[in-house]
């Protein structure tokens, strides 16, 4: 088992369900950590040809890790809203252990809204 799907197995799924956030965010949190989401390597994985380049830079492949965390749009999207709530952070390699770094940092919280 490499280290991603150790992630996945040992991460607590419970947390997913316990945050006041929509359902459909709930659901497309599951696949994010599944690496299910529809991305061009994901579809391109399934057989369809396609152009591996991000959809909003243009620069890189469009991964899961770059799409969501990586992308100077998304990275700058994500800079903003940890500046809203005053978190400093250093953004992670893989989807999985952002996922895994989060764990616990609201769960005690009395307002559980993340989102």
């Amino acid at each position: 088992m490499n280290q991603s799907n150790h992630q996945i197995a040992n991460w607590s799924w419970k947390q997913i369900w316990r945050i006041k956030v929509p359902h459909k965010v709930s659901i497309f949190v599951c696949l994010l950590a599944k690496e299910a989401t529809l991305t061009v390597d994901n579809l391109m994985s399934r057989g369809m040809k396609l152009c591996s380049r991000c959809f909003l830079c243009k620069k890189t492949a469009e991964t899961f890790n770059h799409l969501f965390l990586h992308c100077p749009y998304t990275s700058h999207l994500w800079r903003i809203i940890l500046n809203l709530k005053g978190i400093a952070w250093t953004m992670p390699g893989k989807i999985t252990t952002a996922l895994s770094s989060w764990e616990g940092t609201c769960s005690h919280a009395k307002d559980r809204t993340v989102f």
